[in-house]
């Protein structure tokens, strides 16, 4: 049995223009030199997000987290919907949804989505945590 884990992945600045949602960091399973997700493994990610809305410089922070499974090369995100949101920090009402850990292809991503006639500056910072594995 191995484990692995500890790998952050910084994203941003990125810009969400409206209600455009924006993918603000990608941790990428299958990349070479990323050995810590390999076939046949659970992990468990958490992103941190962290919004500024450029006019009126209000601030948003928030952290979100799923658990994903690797298997022979499909990465899938478990449970429905988006699981364990901390609460909001600091102006909520520039973020037009909750913001969400999701899977596109052979990525993990933290998406954000603004509000209608914003521009939101969003930093993100992604954290993988490995799981256990046989073989």
């Amino acid at each position: 049995m191995a484990r692995y884990g500890g790998i952050l992945v910084a994203g941003g600045p990125t810009n969400t223009v409206n209600t455009a949602t924006s993918t603000i960091a990608t941790l990428d399973v299958s990349a070479p030199s990323f050995s810590a997700s390999p076939n046949n493994v659970g992990f468990y990610v958490e992103g941190i997000l962290v919004g500024k809305e450029t006019t009126s410089n209000d601030v948003v922070s928030c952290r979100v987290s799923r658990s994903f499974k690797n298997i022979a090369g499909t990465l899938t995100a478990l449970g429905a919907g988006v699981a364990n949101i901390s609460p909001m920090a600091g102006d909520a009402s520039i973020v037009a949804s909750v913001p969400l850990l999701n899977v596109s292809g052979t990525t993990v991503q933290l998406q954000a989505t603004g509000v209608a006639a914003t521009t939101i500056e969003w930093t993100g910072y992604l954290i993988f945590y490995g799981g256990q594995f046989t073989g």
